[in-house]
């Protein structure tokens, strides 16, 4: 059976302290540049939806292609960060970035920076949810006459996010 003091314990002795922030810097790397990346396109499609496609309300089905699209994007852009991060947590060895990207590419090949895309886009369902279901609120009460302030707009997102969350999980 797994033992999470044991786990610890085991890690201090062999590995020291720091072996809990592996793969720190390249995770950070990561959210950075996926969540800028993930809204850029969202942005993008939503723009295009508008002005191209005509469209002067956003239904359900748009909103879940305009995320569909940019979820895709995003997750076959960042996968290779994502890799990149994976092979340093779980390696034993400490690497820089670069080391580690220069090993995967030198044993492996560029194709080893996309393993996994597939079930990154699969997961591209949680921000369909998402935001959908945040898009949805947030026109429904409008459409009542409600004022949807900073307060009712974090507290729509979370709404969202828990149940998006709860679905996927």
């Amino acid at each position: 059976a797994f033992s999470a003091s044991k786990f610890i314990s085991k890690t201090l002795e062999e590995e020291g302290p720091f072996a809990f922030y592996k793969g720190l810097s390249s995770g950070l790397v990561g959210t950075v540049i996926s969540y800028g990346l993930y809204f850029f396109w969202y942005r993008l499609w939503k723009n295009v939806w508008y002005s191209k496609l005509g469209r002067s309300e956003l239904s359900d089905i748009d909103i879940t292609l305009i995320t569909f699209l940019s979820g895709t994007i995003n997750a076959v852009m960042t996968n290779p960060i994502w890799m990149v991060n994976t092979r340093m947590i779980s390696s034993t060895e400490k690497k820089s970035m670069s080391a580690t990207i220069k090993e995967i590419y030198d044993k492996e090949g560029i194709g080893a920076f996309f393993k996994g895309c597939l079930s990154s886009v699969i997961l591209v369902i949680n921000p369909i949810i998402n935001f959908v279901l945040y898009e949805a609120i947030k026109r429904n009460l409008a459409q009542a006459g409600k004022q949807v302030g900073t307060a009712q707009l974090f507290l729509i997102s979370s709404i969202a996010k828990a149940v998006a969350t709860f679905c996927t999980y």
